[in-house]
């Protein structure tokens, strides 16, 4: 059970994609601030091996009324509490999202995390994690706001590699809301 709420956590911080929801009249040629959107996440996680708090950002530019992409960052402080050890991560992704009909949409995102592994090795240098995310998910108003639920997998994801470290599944689910 702890691994799926991890899972649904990491899910939650990595899919900082928003869909472009910004009642825009693309008809009128609207600015380009007018197509520009922000968003993104703060999460946290506790449990009896580890804590983590990530703050991931994001940047998006509406390409026409269905189709968006964008950036964003991530800044995660992680305390793994069996090595008594701590360790600050930064990232960054790229993304694509297209709605296809009505709320449902589909999206790809590429991502990377650099890390130090705990337990760490004495003089251990740096180490960088990607995933190429493919999905899709759907997007329903509350009020002002959207609920995004998202299903991705990891293309890239390779079974019995410690390459995938850190994440423990090819499979990314979240749910997040966006203003």
């Amino acid at each position: 059970m702890k691994r799926i709420v991890l899972v649904i956590c990491l899910g939650l911080l990595s899919s900082g994609a928003l869909l472009a929801q910004k009642d825009v009249d693309m008809d009128s040629g609207p600015s380009f601030k007018d197509r520009i959107y922000t968003g993104g996440g703060v999460g946290f996680s506790s449990g009896a091996y580890s804590s983590y708090l990530t703050i991931s950002p994001t940047i998006g530019y509406m390409l026409s009324r269905k189709t968006s992409v964008g950036v964003g960052l991530t800044y995660q402080y992680y305390k793994d509490k069996v090595y008594d050890a701590e360790d600050h991560r930064y990232g960054a992704n790229i993304f694509l999202m297209h709605q296809v009909f009505g709320p449902v949409f589909v999206m790809g995102q590429y991502s990377f995390l650099n890390m130090n592994r705990i337990p760490s090795i004495e003089n251990n240098p740096r180490e960088t994690f990607t995933r190429f995310l493919l999905g899709g998910g759907v997007s329903q108003p509350i009020g002002k706001a959207f609920l995004n639920i998202t299903a991705m997998y990891d293309v890239t994801y390779a079974l019995d590699n410690s390459s995938n470290y850190p994440y423990a599944s090819p499979w990314v689910f979240g749910a997040f809301i966006s203003i």
